[in-house]
């Protein structure tokens, strides 16, 4: 393998997602070996169903969870914390339910929009000339 000449290195394992013994779709896990724009060992999960193709919103549920913005006020249940208020709405879903656009348009994307580029995106910042020359004098 080259790893010194590649930009990026993806290691993609997966899982199927079976409703009896029938075969839906499978579920990847891509772990992010090398990357120049992703942080490295990062690893994002992306579900794929024959019936709808690639699940839009597959693991946000997840990231929501770890960014606070969603809460498991019960086993198998699922609520939403308004950030503005810290308040944890009332009514609780299933995660199958999460994989529908409702949940998601309601601003909850917004919110976690910018918490996952934070959390996964490397940050380029252009160096200076005058940084460079201060480097190579020693000062």
């Amino acid at each position: 393998m080259i790893y010194y000449s590649a930009n990026s290195i993806f290691i993609i394992g997966r899982s199927q997602e079976k409703v009896g013994t029938e075969i839906k779709g499978y579920h990847f896990k891509i772990k992010i070996e090398k990357s120049r724009f992703v942080k490295e060992a990062t690893t994002i999960p992306i579900s794929v169903m024959f019936d709808g193709g690639v699940s839009k919103y597959s693991g946000l549920l997840e990231e929501a969870l770890d960014a606070g913005l969603v809460v498991k006020p019960k086993n198998g249940w699922y609520s939403i914390v308004n950030m503005q208020t810290g308040e944890v709405e009332d009514k609780c879903y299933r995660a199958k339910e999460f994989v529908k656009p409702d949940l998601w348009e309601g601003g909850l994307l917004e919110q976690l929009k910018p918490l996952l580029s934070e959390k996964y995106k490397l940050v380029h910042t252009a160096i200076s000339d005058e940084e460079v020359e201060s480097e190579f004098n020693g000062e």
